[in-house]
């Protein structure tokens, strides 16, 4: 057993964990989320700072009215009843506003990511795996080797 292998491989896997752990706590703190309940007809705001993403999942998945002032809306899709956009800031003021448009109340839950952050943190999470792996395979190999 090479000790200094394993022992640089147990530091790597802790790099991994302690990278992975800040940024997954990164991702969290950087997004906005919100539930809020519509009445027919009323309407809910939305200040976005930056482009992002926004997702809003409602409690009968029906299709909101969402417009944006100073800000350009693209549908990205939809997965299990949430909708998803692409939202890009073209001037002030940026808000996205949510109108109920049907005749019943409806329970909206909403979440907003900002691109920029979601992509550093996305690498860092990958170097943390890297690192990880790495890790893992050096302590393995020290162990093993004689």
């Amino acid at each position: 057993m090479r000790k200094n292998l394993v022992i640089i491989g147990i530091i790597l896997i802790i790099a991994g964990i302690v990278v992975f752990f800040l940024a997954s706590t990164g991702i969290i703190s950087s997004t906005v989320s919100n539930e809020v309940v519509l009445q027919e007809g009323r309407s809910y705001n939305i200040s976005v700072t930056s482009p992002s993403v926004l997702v809003y999942k409602d409690n009968y998945s029906i299709y909101l009215n969402v417009t944006g002032y100073g800000v350009s809306l693209s549908p990205i899709g939809t997965s299990n009843g949430a909708v998803e956009y692409q939202l890009l800031i073209t001037s002030s003021p940026h808000v996205v506003e949510i109108v109920n448009n049907y005749s019943q109340p409806v329970q909206v839950i909403y979440v907003i990511a900002p691109f920029s952050s979601a992509s550093v943190y996305a690498a860092a999470i990958i170097i943390a795996v890297i690192l990880f792996i790495a890790g893992l395979a050096i302590a393995i190999y020290g162990a093993v080797k004689k």
